[in-house]
């Protein structure tokens, strides 16, 4: 957590469909497209977020363990190591965004992994 330490009454997660659900909410099934998530708590302008960059069909579960931490993963089996990303490439990112305005944590995250636009433009003379 992006505090340091599990509260089970402030903190929070934010999916990419920008529902954001309590901690303490477990859950599991495929995350649609686009596949990120981001964590949060109500004391602090800070987020940890998680993007897995290729969409897919694996299940991706979250669940806090014992009050004492969250676990979540992309493309595993709830409470289990078995895998289900079979596919090449999988890539994935991860960052801290100093601010959880989710409208800036959006810019963030989708500066951090989506594709660099470049425009070649005329040279303009004044």
């Amino acid at each position: 957590m992006p505090g340091g330490r599990l509260d089970l009454e402030k903190d929070y997660l934010v999916t990419a469909s920008g529902e954001q659900k309590p901690i303490t909410e477990s859950w599991t099934g495929d995350m649609p497209g686009p596949e990120w998530i981001y964590f949060g708590t109500a004391d602090l302008r800070r987020v940890l977020y998680l993007v897995h960059h290729q969409d897919d069909e694996a299940p991706d579960p979250f669940w806090q363990m014992n009050g004492e931490m969250t676990v979540f993963g992309f493309g595993r089996q709830h409470r289990s190591s078995e895998k289900h990303l079979d596919a090449v490439p999988n890539r994935f990112t991860w960052g801290l965004a100093e601010t959880s305005s989710h409208p800036a944590v959006l810019e963030r995250i989708n500066s951090s992994y989506q594709p660099v636009t470049v425009q070649v433009s005329p040279i303009e003379i004044r």
